[in-house]
Order: structure tokens, then sequence, then C-alpha cells
């Protein structure tokens, strides 16, 4: 069963937590391993639920 995004207190903390790790680590290689990993995931299905 899914959950809509943030569904409770602590999917919302853990977000934060994940939003915040992106903002103090702006860099461009951040963002293209970001987009590496995301082609990864959406190409070869790898960690997808």
């Amino acid at each position: 069963m899914r959950y809509p995004y943030g569904a409770s207190e602590h999917d919302s903390r853990e977000k934060l937590g994940y939003d915040l790790y992106y903002v103090m680590n702006q860099s461009l290689a951040f963002d293209i391993m970001i987009l590496m990993q995301t082609v990864e995931i959406v190409l070869f299905r790898i960690g997808s639920r």
C-alpha cells in the first residue's frame, strides 16, 4: 500500500532532513550524481519499488 508523500510527522521530518542536506551540499557535481542515479533507476529499475 502506498501512502501520500509526507503522510506522517516522521515522513515530514525525514523529507525535511533530505531537503536541508541538499541545500547545504548544493553543487553541480551533486546534481549530476542525482540525475545519474535517477536515470539508473528509471532505465534499469535498480532500487525501485
